[in-house]
């Protein structure tokens, strides 16, 4: 279960990152500007931090367990 977490954790921290390096084959393949390739991953990194800021209360108020098996749901 541990590895799991782990493995999950790791696939959306690297979300964040991984866009850069594909910018331009976004702008070519979906043919729109470099700006908007690029608000992928702004739009990414802030619900991350606001999911951060909404389930970190809820877990403490109800159970990590509780709120991690819900995000799986």
């Amino acid at each position: 279960m541990n590895f799991l977490l782990f493995w999950c954790a790791l696939v959306v921290v690297s979300a964040v990152y991984i866009v850069i390096p594909i910018t331009d084959t976004l702008t070519s393949y979906f043919t729109i500007s470099a700006q908007k390739a690029s608000w992928i991953s702004s739009i990414f990194s802030v619900f991350y931090a606001f999911g951060f800021l909404v389930f970190a209360p809820l877990s403490q108020k109800y159970g990590k367990k509780q709120i991690i098996v819900i995000g799986f749901l």
